[in-house]
């Protein structure tokens, strides 16, 4: 009878430990799934922000065909343009005074003054003129306007 009710003892605390260790994993996948939420949340912002960024890019290098292609920007392609435009003016910026002086003019646009300048979209531009983007060099960063 001892040793039932010792077994009985033991079981009992290694029930409540168990349940601690329950409870506290509880607490642990609640506080992981509140953080998925949150970077979920950032993550959908992030791809908003993006999506006006792009947009924002083709709107102002619509008129700016590439080398050679003759390609000019949509929302769609604005991340090879982009890349190829830096590459172009990269590679041979004395061969491209024009693309230069458009990037340059771009880059000045908006307000403040210095390297980083800003540049804003007009009205109908389905809330691009909420959002400005500051150009350092040929480093786009993406800042919402207050």
């Amino acid at each position: 009878m001892r040793k039932l009710r010792q077994t009985s003892a033991n079981l009992e605390e290694e029930n409540a430990l168990l349940s601690r260790h329950v409870e506290n994993m509880k607490s642990a996948v609640e506080k992981v799934q509140k953080e998925v939420q949150k970077q979920e949340k950032k993550n959908e912002s992030l791809q908003s922000h993006l999506a006006v960024i792009r947009e924002v890019l083709a709107v102002t290098f619509k008129d700016v065909p590439l080398p050679g292609s003759k390609e000019t920007p949509t929302p769609a392609t604005i991340d090879s343009y982009m890349s190829k435009l830096q590459s172009t003016i990269s590679s041979e910026p004395d061969k491209h005074p024009l693309l230069m002086e458009k990037v340059s003019a771009i880059k000045h646009l908006g307000m403040g003054s210095g390297c980083s300048q800003g540049f804003r979209g007009g009205e109908g531009s389905r809330g691009i003129h909420d959002h400005m983007i500051f150009m350092h060099g040929f480093d786009f960063i993406f800042v919402h306007a207050l």
